[in-house]
């Protein structure tokens, strides 16, 4: 983060935030600035002139990407303690467990309009040697993978995405 000159329409004034603000000072001056709300709290780190004299120009920097969902959760709840909202207790973005269902979803859904089977489809998806063993099963429990794949994707084709993309997850039971 870098302070730059006051500017009326992007005023950051910590002194008139409703929460609390603690500003550290390290050994090599930086400054280390901890908003905390009533559910989470905030650590910004400021280079520039003290942020504690008046109102600030705040520009978020994003250093790398290795930590990308992090920096976005640290921006959401930044935004949710400026703004005096609480955070959702439901997460906004699919698991890693959602994310693979949705990656399923979008390959069998491109392999059926490819004019795969749905066996070339799984194929794709769990690999030939699963597909091989279990693709025959009694149980039909692949198949019956498969087909919920191909549903889920044609489920975000008729409007599902927009749920996903509004910040919630697309985990109907089909």
């Amino acid at each position: 983060m870098h302070r730059t000159a006051a500017s009326p329409d992007l005023e950051f004034d910590v002194r008139h935030l409703s929460l609390t603000a603690h500003l550290h000072l390290d050994a090599l001056g930086r400054q280390h600035l901890i908003l905390k709300g009533a559910n989470s709290h905030v650590v910004l780190l400021i280079s520039g002139p003290l942020v504690s004299i008046g109102s600030v120009h705040i520009r978020l920097v994003v250093d790398g990407l290795r930590h990308f969902d992090h920096d976005i959760s640290s921006l959401l709840a930044f935004s949710h303690l400026l703004h005096g909202t609480s955070r959702s207790a439901v997460l906004d973005r699919p698991g890693p467990v959602e994310r693979a269902k949705l990656r399923d979803a979008l390959i069998a859904l491109d392999g059926e309009h490819a004019g795969a089977t749905r066996r070339e489809i799984a194929t794709v998806i769990y690999g030939a040697d699963r597909v091989t063993n279990e693709w025959n099963e009694p149980n039909g429990r692949l198949k019956a993978v498969i087909k919920r794949d191909v549903l889920r994707g044609r489920r975000l084709v008729a409007g599902g995405y927009r749920q996903l993309v509004a910040g919630g997850t697309n985990s109907a039971p089909i």
